[in-house]
């Protein structure tokens, strides 16, 4: 371990902590067990609340040479295996990301800009638990679920939270939603995510709303309907990614899209992120397919009491 110093007098402007780079999992779970201890994945979050001491480690454990975490397979049943510290770059550039879970890539381009998505990694984001984060979002709606590891060993949490019609969070499978504390615990290790196949003919869209291109994202909407089924996840109305089963199934159920975005954006409390998060669901479901609102009705027979002469009488 060794202590980071700057300047003549080793005043940095973070708070003093040790560093540590283990490279297996064993030893970076060990360091993580110690006491004050904080996994570092690529950064792009936990830096700046460390220069801003919002944060204050005793120890930072840096994963970025931890062996296997970053590697990206496709399993002999068709799903995607991401390592946790897979670059978000990563998703914009492998075709075989963009070809089965294209939502991915359609999300992690409105994360931050290039730089920051070279270094970011995708389970840093899952792990940091943002409410307003884009990938957790998109990676709720295409069914995730999170490896993790611990000092009891390997678990599996079901990444999700859905809102019933009056906007109860609920966890599913009983497990601690993203958002809600992050979904890793103190001394785990997120190793991996996982998806499963997309269905032949998903259809997948992302949108968000900033009030300026560089500013905080106010709502965000990642959808997919397939199959007989529909995933819609909203960004803004509770302290993470959250699925409303109401607007699902009135997806499902061929409703105009501004009766699903109206039902989407109801859990949220400020009516303006309300009015915001509806309009971003609408936007989304406009990507999905046209509105049903919208479709024209039967041809109407033409009445021939109303058709013109054109005989010239005098």
């Amino acid at each position: 371990m060794r202590r980071p110093g700057g300047g003549r007098d080793g005043v940095v402007k973070p708070a003093p902590f040790d560093y540590v780079a283990p490279d297996g999992v064993e030893e970076a779970l060990a360091a993580l067990a110690l006491p004050g201890a904080r996994p570092l994945a690529g950064g792009q979050s936990l830096i700046p609340l460390l220069s801003a001491r919002r944060e204050r480690p005793r120890l930072l454990v840096d994963l970025g040479r931890v062996r296997g975490l970053a590697d990206v397979r496709v399993g002999g049943d068709g799903g995607l295996r991401l390592g946790a510290m897979t670059r978000q770059a990563t998703l914009e550039r492998d075709e075989r990301v963009a070809a089965g879970w294209p939502l991915l890539r359609e999300a992690v381009r409105h994360v931050g800009h290039v730089a920051t998505r070279t270094r970011g990694t995708v389970g840093g984001s899952v792990a940091h638990a943002d409410p307003a984060a884009q990938l957790p979002a998109a990676l709720l709606a295409l069914g995730a679920r999170l490896r993790v590891r611990g000092p009891d060993g390997e678990r599996v949490v079901e990444l999700g939270a859905r809102a019933g019609g009056a906007g109860e969070r609920v966890a599913e499978g009983g497990e601690r939603a993203a958002g809600a504390g992050g979904p890793v615990a103190a001394g785990e290790l997120l190793v991996a995510i996982e998806l499963p196949p997309l269905p032949h003919g998903a259809r997948c869209a992302f949108a968000e709303h900033r009030e300026t291109a560089a500013g905080p994202v106010v709502a965000g909407a990642a959808a997919v309907v397939a199959d007989g089924r529909a995933a819609l996840v909203v960004i803004g109305a509770a302290d993470g990614p959250l699925r409303v089963a109401a607007a699902e199934q009135a997806l499902l159920d061929g409703a105009p899209h501004e009766t699903v975005a109206r039902l989407a954006a109801a859990p949220a409390r400020d009516l303006y992120v309300r009015a915001v998060l509806a309009d971003t669901v609408r936007r989304t479901l406009g990507r999905l397919a046209p509105d049903p609102a919208a479709r024209p009705g039967p041809a109407a027979r033409p009445d021939p009491a109303a058709r013109p002469d054109h005989g010239g009488s005098a």
